[in-house]
């Protein structure tokens, strides 16, 4: 009898490259996006998927906030500097 090898879901997206990025628009949320990151990572190194996706998801939405947030403060900084 030949045993076939269970399939291996693939790990969880950690979005960490997005979490550094963010680090450098809005820092509070940045901070919270790396550390979702990281509780990502150690949800797919522990096998735990509904954890990595939770974290997934937290991480990846702390990175847009950051990123938007960051934005949005350049362009109203600038903004309020060309009306003085």
């Amino acid at each position: 009898m030949v045993s076939l090898p269970l399939p291996v879901d693939p790990p969880v997206e950690d979005f960490l490259p997005l979490s550094i990025v963010s680090l450098l628009c809005c820092f509070p949320f940045g901070i919270l996006a790396l550390i979702f990151s990281i509780r990502t990572q150690d949800g797919n190194t522990c096998g735990d998927r509904t954890r990595a996706e939770r974290n997934s998801s937290m991480a990846l939405a702390m990175g847009v906030a950051s990123v938007v947030l960051g934005l949005l403060f350049i362009f109203f900084t600038s903004s309020i500097q060309l009306a003085w």
